[in-house]
């Protein structure tokens, strides 16, 4: 059985300090929150007004701990407020006193979150050249053999499908999750920008520790992105975005018309810059499990109802081929039952 080389111990040593070095790392909040919530661990900035962090009032209990608590958010537009997803706690920043920032507590948190911003960058772009220059989603592929094809058969992804995707396995990934290092195979994804450059490269653990937890990139650092199905040109026309990878490959390769372009989703929170990739696309289809109904109405409102759909299904979308039997005509009526959100 082929077998591709794991990192030394020291090296996972490294990753995992790394690791916990930027989870500790706070970002800058904006005045009008930090006056409130600076003093908050594991701040990160979601999207241009939302932050997450854990929550002033049940901090982190129960959080699962493969990545930073995120259970609290702060919202800087309107007024400035915070809200816990966990316990419901929830207030605005100037209800204790009066929040007054001066322009130099303003300028001040701009040159920092450029700096920042500037870094992220920059360490985003080497680990992006690193992993096309190592081409190790190639390697991966090459040395898929017989449990890899099965794993993907399984998911409904026939053999030229495969190739074509350049989808792989890795027979032993090591993992860190819950603090503690383990091992499995998985599934790889190399993820193709348009033009065929590869963008990221994920994993799909085949035994993760939490149901919840089965993907992971192969570097950390390098933000999550769109899945193409056909990196060939840029999304045009009309677009069904799905959640995840797979469902979307499988959704492609049963589907199979050009007239629609198909996009993957990184999850169910899509990072709103990321769906700028879709501004030529004049109808969207949004297709996501059917336990994520409130989260497709955000990604469509974030779209622009005028050209977004919610399509609500009784099964996820590949299942709705590989088990249910799904014809073409009947997936492409069920997209035409998608509603306008309000």
């Amino acid at each position: 059985m082929p077998t591709l080389p794991i990192s030394p111990p020291q090296a996972r040593d490294n990753l995992q300090k790394m690791r916990t070095q930027v989870y500790k790392m706070n970002e800058p909040l904006p005045p009008e929150l930090s006056q409130r919530w600076g003093h908050l661990q594991y701040i990160r900035q979601r999207r241009a007004n939302e932050w997450s962090s854990t929550c002033p009032k049940c901090g982190d209990t129960g959080h699962a701990g493969h990545e930073p608590p995120d259970r609290f958010r702060m919202f800087s537009d309107g007024k400035p407020r915070g809200w816990c997803r966990r316990c419901g706690y929830q207030d605005f920043a100037d209800s204790d006193k009066k929040v007054v920032i001066t322009p130099e507590e303003r300028q001040a948190w701009i040159a920092e979150r450029v700096k920042r911003e500037r870094e992220t960058i920059a360490s985003a772009q080497h680990a992006i050249e690193l992993l096309r220059s190592e081409a190790t989603w190639l390697r991966y592929h090459e040395n898929m053999g017989s449990a890899g094809r099965a794993f993907w058969e399984s998911k409904g992804v026939p053999d030229w499908a495969q190739k074509y995707f350049q989808l792989g396995w890795c027979y032993d990934k090591t993992i860190w999750s819950h603090g503690e290092e383990y091992h499995t195979p998985t599934a790889t994804i190399p993820v193709f920008g348009v033009g065929w450059e590869l963008v990221n490269l994920r994993h799909r653990l085949i035994n993760p520790t939490d149901p919840t937890d089965k993907y992971r990139p192969d570097r950390s650092g390098i933000p999550a992105a769109l899945y193409l199905t056909d990196p060939d040109k840029k999304p045009q026309g009309q677009c069904i975005l799905i959640e995840g990878e797979i469902k979307s490959i499988v959704t492609a390769c049963h589907l199979d018309d050009p007239a629609y372009s198909i996009i993957g989703t990184p999850g169910k929170n899509p990072n709103t810059d990321r769906l700028k990739l879709l501004d030529e696309c004049d109808r969207i289809w949004i297709v996501f499990d059917p336990d994520a109904t409130a989260q497709a109405v955000e990604v469509a409102r974030a779209l622009g109802t005028k050209r977004a759909r919610v399509v609500r299904l009784p099964v996820k979308p590949d299942d709705a081929f590989t088990m249910y039997g799904a014809s073409k005509s009947d997936f492409v009526a069920a997209l035409h039952s998608g509603r306008v959100v309000i």
